[in-house]
């Protein structure tokens, strides 16, 4: 094949990675409801807080129930628990910042003027948070792929278009952004725009590395992004040093730039993050009176006033096991991967939506420890650039995974703040095992074959996780259905959540739950017996499924299943009760 040939194919190839990518971005996001219990887009949190910038005020285009205006104390979790509604039910007041008679969000406004707010006024439509989610998430994904095959250009010329490609889905399929995607609400939109943010900073300090003119011009673009992405979570600040990196490298000295050069360097990368910081704390300021309260002293939580301390050093060694090393194993049904389990945690800890240990869980994260083999063999003007990446990347991951490490809430969709900056680093190694030298060539192929492992397993981890977390909330969804009235529609939630897992224990007893009313006996004793094979130590489903065998007259099964469920619970007197009349109607049996 000719060059010109071998080029385009090799463009296309690799578009359609890029494609397949996010696509699967939008078929995920897409699909998903509203926590918050939003049915139209209008109605999120960002498009109302958009609609208050549109209208000249701080706070968002949302009225306070009048009730919530009349407690005494609005702040108490007790006294504001009926505001918070139902999980996926409209009409929802929940987790806002209420101040003088306004709700504001204290998730970061970035999102609101760079996007909702400019598509609202561009298009007259709103844009919803899953979109918006989508969104983010393919800007960062294409900032961060168009990173990794400049990388390789510059760096790996021999790593081929197979290695390029697995490198483009890992960069996209790796760093749990489908898990979080899975369920886009208002707290993933500022997650997934900081996530946006971090990867094109990266990108822009790669280019302005490989300039030897002009290079203030990316390094503006990598200090605005840099100041938003610290805007939307800045939590992750310490990530900012990566600014310092070019004026290290391009530091006025003898035989270098003069400082008059590097001036307009050093202004590009450092006015424009300071001026979006001083505007995110002019913001606060405005609102709340302090330049550093961003409203979650007057968040309406469900947690009790004043419970928690949300940075301490207490919750270091817990939260780095679970965000890196917590494996809860396999099983053998679909969807293969289990549920984590929480362990004991220390004291004014709480965990929302388990993490996941990414080193257990995501074994191409592991191809990052190849960097330290060939960094000796990164030589030149390239050699230095790429060394200089890594560092920068090194940054963004410390300064995600540190302040996190040290925050007294656990969440999987946290992991999307350092995640992608490791999968990163672990794609440079990756570049670096599929170009070993020749005279390491057994050791390069099993390097190769581990590595692809590693990145099929990692990829195929996500998958498999966003099809678990569905069938949850599928599940949530039934619930809130069943108890609702409305049960043709909870029976099509709860079959469709057992086709995403079925091992879904919840599924199995809420669908058992509508047979029994619809007195379809038998289909409720099957499925009652499905969820016993898989919650055997659970004595409640032994007291159903005697409940159901008692309808049917079958006597001697259901006083089996209360035996069961008494010898789990010898004090369960709702199981002696139904021993007792099971024996009586058995008695009464001609």
């Amino acid at each position: 094949m000719r060059p010109e040939a071998a080029r385009r194919a090799e463009s296309a190839v690799l578009t359609a990675a890029f494609l397949l990518v996010i696509l699967l971005y939008g078929v995920v996001a897409g699909t998903a409801a509203s926590e918050l219990g939003s049915r139209t887009a209008g109605e999120d949190y960002y498009n109302r807080l958009a609609d208050g910038l549109a209208g000249g005020h701080l706070s968002m285009d949302l009225a306070v129930p009048p009730a919530l205006a009349q407690l005494p104390n609005p702040y108490d979790a007790a006294a504001n628990a009926p505001f918070h509604g139902q999980m996926y039910e409209p009409g929802r007041i929940h987790d806002l910042s209420y101040f003088q008679g306004r709700f504001y969000l204290y998730f970061s406004a970035i999102p609101a003027v760079v996007l909702f707010l400019p598509f609202h006024l561009v298009t007259g439509h709103y844009l919803s948070h899953q979109a918006a989610c989508a969104f983010f998430c393919s800007v960062g994904f294409l900032a961060s792929g168009l990173l990794i095959l400049s990388i390789r250009r510059a760096c790996f010329p021999g790593a081929g278009l197979p290695a390029a490609v697995v490198a483009v889905l890992c960069s996209g399929l790796v760093p749990l952004v489908p898990v979080v995607l899975q369920r886009p609400d208002v707290w993933e939109v500022a997650i997934t725009a900081s996530y946006a943010c971090w990867m094109l900073a990266l990108l822009a300090l790669w280019s302005c590395l490989g300039r030897t003119h002009g290079k203030w011009r990316p390094a503006l673009g990598a200090s605005v992004a840099v100041g938003l992405a610290v805007g939307c979570r800045p939590n992750s600040c310490l990530g900012a040093a990566l600014l310092l990196l070019p004026l290290w490298m391009f530091r006025p000295r003898a035989g270098g730039p003069k400082a008059a050069e590097t001036r307009p360097l050093a202004a590009a990368l450092l006015l424009p993050a300071l001026a979006i910081g001083a505007a995110v704390l002019g913001y606060n300021y405005a609102r709340f009176g302090q330049a550093l309260e961003f409203g979650q002293r007057y968040q309406l939580t469900q947690e009790p006033e004043g419970l928690y301390r949300h940075f301490q050093a207490a919750f270091l060694g817990y939260n780095f096991r679970v965000y890196f090393l917590d494996h809860p194993g396999w099983q053998a049904a679909f969807p293969y991967v289990r549920d984590a389990l929480t362990s004991a945690m220390p004291e004014g800890h709480i965990i929302s939506d388990h993490p996941v240990g990414v080193l257990a869980l995501l074994p191409f994260l592991l191809c990052g420890l190849a960097i330290p083999f060939g960094w000796r063999h990164l030589a030149g003007a390239s050699g230095t650039r790429l060394r200089s990446l890594i560092i920068a990347g090194l940054g963004v991951f410390l300064g995600g995974a540190i302040p996190l490490c040290l925050y007294f809430a656990s969440c999987v969709r946290y992991e999307l703040e350092f995640t992608p900056a490791l999968t990163l680093l672990a794609v440079i190694g990756w570049f670096q095992l599929a170009t070993v030298a020749d005279s390491h060539r057994r050791a390069r192929r099993l390097g190769l074959a581990a590595a692809t492992l590693a990145a099929l397993l990692s990829i195929a981890f996500n998958l498999l996780t966003v099809a678990n977390h569905r069938s949850d909330a599928e599940t949530q969804h039934a619930v809130i259905d069943r108890m609702g009235g409305r049960g043709e529609e909870a029976a099509r939630r709860y079959r469709r959540a057992l086709r995403l897992r079925p091992a879904n224990v919840m599924a199995l007893v809420g669908l058992a739950d509508l047979q029994v009313r619809g007195q379809a006996y038998p289909e409720a004793v099957t499925l009652l017996q499905r969820a016993e094979r898989l919650d055997p130590d659970s004595p409640t489903l032994h007291l159903n499924a005697a409940f159901c065998l008692y309808q049917l007259h079958r006597w001697d099964q259901a006083l089996a299943e209360c035996g069961a469920a008494l010898k789990l619970r010898p004090d369960l007197a709702a199981a002696r009760e139904a021993e007792r009349d099971i024996a009586e109607a058995r008695a009464r049996q001609p």
